[in-house]
């Protein structure tokens, strides 16, 4: 019986004996040596984990109440900026007012604007046409309608008061947009603040147009256009709720309302002059005589002979 192992079972019936090698011996003490260390591990596994479980509990109970305490001070920043905004709306408000006392009162203001308007009746057709090729005029895109308008308004995604320094013009997705004037593109690319692929043209005396929200862009910086050259397709990139072309008008850093300039044509000249009292018209059309006196020659020349 040596190097075995011998297990009597008694019952009832009477009592039975089973002989087992060494071997059987060593596989059944492994195997009750092994389940227990897999019980064992799986103890500490299951403590190990819950400990875990409670401390993921405990940061979620953290973070929530921490996005509470943002959302809390989102809330009163954007509350803040309604006020400031409309603050800025009022005292706006009184600067035009002020403007508007200002030109009553100014003595030279009459002679300026009547100097003014008989150089525009003097304008040679030469030199209205020179003026509409360099200057922004017409719409850039297919006429479909405003979404937005220029000033200030509620943002259509932010939700807060701020001014609106141009007019979105409705368009549907890959409508051509067309340079509005001669000029040299000063920026042709993706703008991170919300304007989306963006372009920025500048134009002569001292104008600048400038496109958000395309599609694509078909022109490179330092590009020449002229005036209804591709430069882009419409689109619906950066912060924006909808496809659109968000177009601004620029003269020497200021932002103008683009109404006027969309509708400037040959068939109603004088009336840019009237709405935009902001640029010196007077020297701007001195100086449009001087660079179109060239142009005037061969006409003259043909009229004297």
């Amino acid at each position: 019986m040596k190097n075995r192992l011998l297990i009597s079972i008694t019952d009832i019936h009477g009592t039975k004996s089973y002989n087992f090698s060494d071997a059987i011996k060593k596989i059944v003490k492994y195997s009750i040596i092994s389940l227990t260390l897999i019980l064992v591990i799986g103890s500490f596994s299951i403590i190990f984990l819950s400990s875990s479980l409670s401390t993921l509990e405990d940061k979620k109970d953290y973070l929530t109440l921490k996005l509470d305490s943002l959302s809390a001070t989102n809330k009163n920043l954007n509350q803040s900026i309604k006020i400031k905004g409309d603050e800025l709306e009022y005292l706006n408000a009184k600067i035009e007012d002020v403007e508007k006392i200002v030109g009553i009162t100014h003595d030279d203001s009459n002679d300026t604007e009547f100097d003014s308007r008989i150089d525009i009746a003097r304008m040679t057709y030469v030199e209205k046409q020179y003026l509409l090729q360099t200057i922004p005029s017409g719409y850039p895109i297919p006429r479909r309608g405003v979404s937005g308008s220029y000033g200030w308004r509620t943002h259509p995604i932010l939700k807060t008061k701020d001014f609106h320094p141009g007019i979105d013009l409705r368009a549907k997705m890959r409508t051509k947009l067309r340079a509005p004037a001669d000029g040299i593109i000063k920026y042709a690319g993706f703008n991170t603040k919300g304007y989306g692929y963006m372009i920025i043209i500048s134009h002569n005396f001292g104008f600048e147009t400038l496109y958000a929200h395309l599609y694509k862009t078909k022109v490179r910086v330092g590009d020449i256009v002229s005036k209804g050259d591709l430069i882009a397709l419409t689109g619906n990139s950066g912060l924006s709720s909808g496809p659109h072309l968000h177009y601004e008008v620029r003269y020497a850093q200021k932002r103008l309302n683009p109404t006027w300039f969309l509708r400037w044509s040959i068939k109603n000249y004088d009336e840019l002059f009237k709405k935009q009292r902001k640029i010196k018209w007077q020297s701007l059309i001195a100086q449009i005589k001087k660079q179109t006196a060239p142009l005037k020659q061969p006409l003259l020349l043909k009229a004297h002979r």
